[in-house]
C-alpha cells in the first residue's frame, strides 16, 4: 500500500490505540503526533503497517485487542468514565482488564437499557458519526396512555431545537408502552418528542444499537460479544 491509497492517519491511530478519531485528530493539530520522525499533518495518509507512528515521542503498538462489551446500565448511573459530580459511573460496574474501554453512544442519567464498551475507535466513529445515521431502538413507558392523535403526531415527527426530527418508527406495545426507531443522535431527543406532545417518559431503556442487542441482559449484567458490524471502510 502507498502512502498516496493509505489511510487516514486519525483512523491509523484509532484503529491501533483507545483513542477515538476525534481525540487523534486533536492530537495531530496540537503537533504531539509523528510519522517516521516528521510533525504529522491533519489529512495526512499513512500505511499504518509501514508507518512509525508516535504520539508525544512515545511509539504506538502496532496491533491490539479490540474488545466489545454490552452492558446493560441502569438508571441513576452516568455513561461516562468519570464524572466531576461524584455520580457513579458506567466504569465502577465493570472489572479491572475493563477499564481502559470507552462507552459509544449517549444514555443519559435516568435513562437504562444498553450501552457499548469497546476499546475500537474506528467502530465508535462509524456508529456515532450523524452521516451514517445508525438505528437505536428504545422501548418508552408514558406517564399515562398516549392518545392516538398524539401517537400520530409522535410518528410524523416534530421541530426539535430547530431542527425536524421524525422517527424512523414509532409503535405501540404491551401496557401502554412504546417502541421508538430513531437515527437522531440530539441529546434526549425521545424526551423531549414525548414532551411536545404532552406526556413525560418514566421508563426509557435502549435495547439496540446498530447491531448489538440488549437481550436477556437485566441491570448491571454484562457480556463480552463479537462485532458484528459491517461497513464500509473510510478510504
Amino acid at each position: 500500500m502507498s502512502v498516496q491509497n493509505g489511510i487516514k492517519l486519525q483512523k491509523a491511530i484509532a484503529s491501533l490505540t483507545d483513542l477515538s478519531r476525534r481525540q487523534a485528530e486533536k492530537l495531530i493539530a496540537a503537533k504531539k503526533v509523528t510519522v517516521d520522525g516528521q510533525i504529522a499533518q491533519i489529512g495526512q495518509r499513512v500505511d499504518p503497517k509501514e508507518a512509525e507512528i508516535s504520539i508525544s515521542d512515545k511509539p504506538i503498538a502496532q496491533s491490539k485487542t479490540l474488545i466489545y462489551l454490552l452492558i446493560y446500565k441502569p438508571q441513576g448511573v452516568i455513561t461516562s468514565r468519570k464524572d466531576e459530580l461524584g455520580r457513579k459511573t458506567i466504569m465502577q460496574l465493570l472489572p479491572a482488564q475493563y477499564q481502559h474501554l470507552f462507552p459509544v453512544g449517549r444514555l443519559d442519567y435516568e435513562s437504562e437499557g444498553l450501552v457499548l464498551m469497546t476499546n475500537d475507535g474506528d467502530l465508535a466513529y462509524h456508529l456515532t458519526h450523524p452521516k451514517f445515521a445508525i438505528s437505536k431502538t428504545y422501548e418508552v413507558k408514558t406517564d399515562r396512555r398516549v392518545s392516538l392523535s398524539a401517537f400520530l403526531h409522535l410518528k410524523k415527527g416534530m421541530l426539535i431545537n430547530k431542527r425536524k426530527v421524525v422517527p424512523k418508527s414509532v409503535e405501540r406495545l404491551a401496557d401502554g408502552w412504546l417502541r421508538f426507531v430513531i437515527t437522531s443522535g440530539q441529546k434526549h431527543v425521545i424526551r423531549k418528542l414525548l414532551r411536545h406532545a404532552g406526556y413525560e417518559a418514566t421508563v426509557l431503556k435502549r435495547v439496540q444499537f446498530g447491531p448489538f442487542q440488549l437481550g436477556d441482559l437485566t441491570p448491571t449484567q454484562w457480556i463480552e460479544v463479537d462485532n458484528n458490524f459491517d461497513s464500509k471502510s473510510e478510504q
